[in-house]
């Protein structure tokens, strides 16, 4: 897989076992995944299920998930990359993003589409 070059804020790493924590902190906030899908939050099985997913889209397909990581706080804010959700043949862009500050426009902790 080729990563996209880092920006001046932003690095970019294949999603992997590591990022289990922010993974379940972005996807298992129940208040902000009521948007998504069927509305409820991601389980621990359902994030495991995902990292396996995403290491072979990776290896298979060449692409996948993203984790993107802050280079001033080596935090990880969130993710974003394609996916194919049930097995579908189209890949669809997935990004989901924890803020790490409070801001005006977006209540809510984490923003997801």
């Amino acid at each position: 897989m080729t990563q996209p070059a880092p920006s001046a804020r932003l690095s970019f790493e294949p999603m992997g076992p590591a990022h289990r924590p922010a993974l379940l902190e972005v996807y298992g906030d129940l208040a902000a995944m009521r948007w998504v899908g069927d509305g409820t939050a991601i389980t621990v099985e359902e994030c495991d299920q995902w990292l396996e997913v995403t290491a072979r889209n990776l290896a298979t397909r060449g692409y996948g998930m993203l984790a993107l990581r802050s280079r001033a706080t080596n935090e990880v804010l969130g993710f974003a990359g394609l996916v194919h959700p049930g097995g579908q043949e189209e890949p669809e862009l997935k990004y989901a993003y924890s803020f790490l500050f409070p801001h005006p426009l977006f209540p809510k902790k984490h923003l997801l589409c």
